[in-house]
């Protein structure tokens, strides 16, 4: 069972820089048993990264289509996973609009790059 100290330790071993931007596209069937489940995985990876940028594409293109036409930012569900899905709900995380990548992070460079968008 994979802990959240271990996914923690796992980052830094891999050599990811906290203050750096992290872009995360992955899977709790590739992760593999995690104590908490998903959950932990989020707040492992939001803790590293913490002091850096945290992105996960929450892609929705198959649940925008001829029955669901209209892209919703609070509704329409991600169509890569439980991850995303998790993710894009957490209280904090700011979502653009024109956007379906999720940013999390605390200083002025996530509204710089959202400005854009």
């Amino acid at each position: 069972m994979i802990t959240k100290a271990a996914l923690l330790e796992d980052l830094d071993r891999a050599g990811i820089d906290p203050h750096g931007m992290l872009l995360c596209h992955f899977s709790m069937k590739k992760i593999g048993p995690v104590e908490n489940g998903a959950d932990t995985v989020l707040d492992a990876l939001m803790e590293y990264m913490k002091n850096g940028l945290l992105i996960v594409p929450c892609h929705t293109w198959s649940n925008v289509n001829d029955e669901n036409p209209v892209f919703d930012v609070r509704e329409t569900k991600p169509c890569v996973g439980l991850l995303p899905d998790l993710f894009r709900r957490r209280k904090g995380v700011p979502f653009p609009v024109s956007w379906t990548v999720k940013m999390k992070k605390k200083q002025k460079e996530t509204q710089d790059i959202l400005s854009y968008h």
